[in-house]
């Protein structure tokens, strides 16, 4: 489980996912926002392992803000990044946390080992209802 996965959805269909970087704030892709400039629109589920099958752990909130970066050119650009603004507070549990960012400063050696997660599948076509993890070495 990576309690600070979200789940991002749009008039509530999954789209994209997130992470909780605080207990008001979210961040993902700003690709991910550009169905429509309206907060109300977009909610956020947490604590949720997979789409598919809802548990009592999972949490719903709706997005009132949206940031966008300024360097946003389309998707995959160094500017794909969107913060999103919850309606509410989220309290922390065992499934929901935020997730740890490092320090500005912070190196990492080549060959450190690092995870990413997200919705889905890591190609084009795959299913998108389970949470996928992948083991990678960063490229520093």
């Amino acid at each position: 489980m990576w309690p600070w996965q979200v789940s991002l959805r749009y008039n509530g269909r999954a789209i994209c996912g997130g992470s909780l970087i605080s207990n008001q704030w979210v961040m993902s892709a700003a690709h991910c926002v550009q169905f429509s400039s309206l907060p109300s629109r977009y909610s956020v589920y947490l604590g949720a392992y997979r789409l598919d099958s809802p548990t009592a752990n999972e949490v719903g909130v709706r997005v009132i803000k949206i940031i966008v970066s300024s360097k946003f050119s389309g998707m995959g650009s160094s500017g794909d990044i969107a913060l999103l603004g919850l309606a509410n507070p989220i309290t922390f549990t065992q499934f929901i946390q935020p997730i740890c960012i490092p320090q500005a400063s912070m190196v990492f050696s080549p060959g450190t080992n690092c995870w990413v997660t997200g919705w889905g599948d890591t190609k084009y076509g795959g299913k998108n209802n389970s949470m996928f993890l992948y083991n990678a070495s960063s490229q520093v």
